[in-house]
């Protein structure tokens, strides 16, 4: 059974994930972090980009800080399924 969690094992594999929820990645970076996510499909894509989303909502609310729009715009598009 796959967990929707499931993180790769890769401490870079796991830093490009976490760089690409918070700040974004290159194009090189990108690529290779797809490639990973194609041939590993236990791994859950998108579960530090919700943790990120997570933290913002925590750590920012009531302080009048927005969402990085990366994060706003995966949220909403999300919400729209």
């Amino acid at each position: 059974m796959n967990s929707r969690f499931a993180l790769p094992r890769d401490e870079h594999i796991l830093q490009l994930m976490a760089d690409r929820a918070t700040e974004g990645l290159s194009r090189r970076d990108a690529l290779e972090l797809n490639r990973y996510l194609a041939r590993n499909p236990d791994v859950d894509r998108d579960a530090l980009e919700y943790a990120a989303a997570a933290v913002c909502l925590a750590f920012g609310a009531g302080r009048g800080e927005a969402l990085p729009a990366r994060v706003r715009d995966r949220i909403l598009s999300e919400a729209a399924r």
